[in-house]
């Protein structure tokens, strides 16, 4: 990067990239950002779920409804770190691709 031609704010950013390398040029690895985003959300949402229903059943039905927060939370934290893994790969392709 050349800071000095790209420290004019965002908008002046947008209108170099766009003078010197057309409109495309915006949107270059947005395929892969898409996609990898949407991956990670599929699995962020639905391994909460996964991690919430095997957590309260491990638990049983009493301790589960007192340790609630901290199915939750353990539920939230799991399926953050795989669905960031999974996310990783196509994040690189992204800034590659630019």
């Amino acid at each position: 990067l050349e800071p000095q031609k790209y420290n004019s704010g965002m908008v002046a950013g947008f209108r170099t990239v766009i003078a010197e390398e057309g409109v495309a040029a915006l949107s270059t690895g947005l395929g892969a950002t898409a996609i990898g985003y949407f991956i990670q959300g599929w699995f962020k949402f639905g391994g909460v779920e996964f991690f919430k229903i095997k957590a309260a059943n491990a638990l049983g039905e009493k301790k589960a409804w007192d340790n609630r927060m901290a199915i939750y939370l353990g539920a939230a934290a799991g399926a953050e770190f795989i669905a960031d893994i999974f996310l990783c790969p196509l994040e690189a392709c992204r800034i590659r691709s630019v």
